[in-house]
């Protein structure tokens, strides 16, 4: 019975170390035709992707009005190894448009794009890794006619389409300032966990004990595997 409760603290534990990428506020990207409601006038997108450097791989969302007509759209690209990426505005420019600096390093990325939008003009600001990578107004930038009547006169910003080229786009969510303080909070409270088991574990029982006591929190999460412990006892 000994030999299967130590099974089940190990495949708690598995399941502690992959936390799931939907988990706060993260929700998976479908690609295609579906369009999501999301008001980008009031609230900032977050994007999170993995894409390497030259993978040419694109985050490509339409944006849409409240009535379902096109606005516009916004797009990421990963370009050929040794050119830094680029972001491109549907129905504004005629260009990809380069970053004011160079991405922050790892494939593992987190963007946030900003809209903010008044009765003549629109501000576009884009970060990475919360650096800000560009923030330009459209008054400014469109070289294309018509810019105006597309995404300011058009209705309110309030749906968005990750369309099929978007495949670099893996979740998405609203941004909340709290979102980075949250995990600034967890990281502390796993250091605090480590220093805990540090000095439980000066002893064989408190070592046991600590670690019977972390799985039956894990236990009242997992309801199932409750049962499926109290099963295997029996045999």
């Amino acid at each position: 019975m000994m030999r299967n409760f130590v099974l089940l603290v190990l495949t708690l534990f598995s399941i502690g170390e992959t936390a799931d990428p939907e988990s706060d506020g993260w929700i998976k990207t479908t690609l295609g035709d579906k369009k999501v409601e999301f008001d980008l006038e009031n609230e900032a997108l977050e994007i999170k992707t993995d894409s390497a450097a030259g993978s040419r791989e694109f985050v490509h969302i339409s944006v849409f009005s409240d009535s379902e007509s096109l606005m516009g759209s916004i797009g990421i690209q990963w370009t050929i190894t040794g050119l830094d990426p680029t972001y491109t505005l549907g129905y504004c420019l005629d260009v990809d448009a380069p970053f004011s600096k160079s991405l922050p390093a790892g494939d593992e990325k987190i963007w946030r794009i900003t809209i903010s939008k008044t009765a003549e003009d629109i501000e576009f600001t884009i970060h990475c890794n919360d650096e800000e990578m560009a923030s330009v107004k459209f008054s400014e930038v469109c070289n294309l006619d018509g810019w105006k009547s597309k995404w300011v006169d058009n209705g309110k910003l309030q749906k968005i389409q990750f369309t099929r080229f978007s495949v670099a786009a893996d979740y998405y969510r609203a941004y909340k300032p709290d979102n980075a303080e949250d995990d600034v909070k967890e990281d502390d409270v796993k250091e605090d966990d480590v220093k805990d088991d540090e000095d439980d574990c000066k002893t064989t029982y408190t070592c046991l004990n600590g670690s019977i006591t972390v799985a039956a929190k894990h236990l009242l999460m997992f309801p199932s595997l409750l049962v499926a412990s109290l099963i295997a006892g029996l045999f």
